[in-house]
């Protein structure tokens, strides 16, 4: 928000991003997942891929408990992060993009709304674990 009103847009847009990430880690460990250790295992990519596979664990696709309560939940948290990694998350982290003021604010509420459906759930330790 500070680089925003100082109109430091892609910088905002950056650190929008970058706050994902403790919402990202905060998802793992209600899961149950080490965190990482190696930086190869800090990429989104496979961060993702261990959530989806401690929810598949947890909440088969078969099951009714999928689609209510926390496995519908998790599932949710999942595709959004996922949507948000490709167009956003990967340009803006390795500098391919530029964001004018819509877009960085635009990113800015995505974000926010994000984080604020991840905290209804979980503090930045995973808990309450599922």
């Amino acid at each position: 928000a500070k680089c925003y009103a100082c109109d430091l847009t892609t910088a905002s847009a950056f650190h929008s991003i970058r706050c994902l990430e403790a919402g990202i880690r905060a998802i793992a460990r209600c899961l149950a997942i080490p965190d990482p250790t190696k930086g190869v295992e800090r990429n989104w990519g496979m961060v993702l891929n261990s959530v989806k596979n401690a929810i598949d664990l947890k909440w088969p696709k078969s099951s009714a408990a999928r689609m209510s309560g926390d496995g519908l939940l998790f599932e949710e948290l999942h595709g959004s992060l996922g949507a948000i990694q490709n167009p956003y998350r990967n340009a803006t982290m390795h500098l391919d993009a530029t964001y004018t003021s819509p877009d960085a604010i635009y990113l800015f509420e995505l974000v926010k709304g994000l984080m604020k459906r991840i905290a209804s759930r979980v503090d930045e330790n995973g808990l309450p674990l599922a």
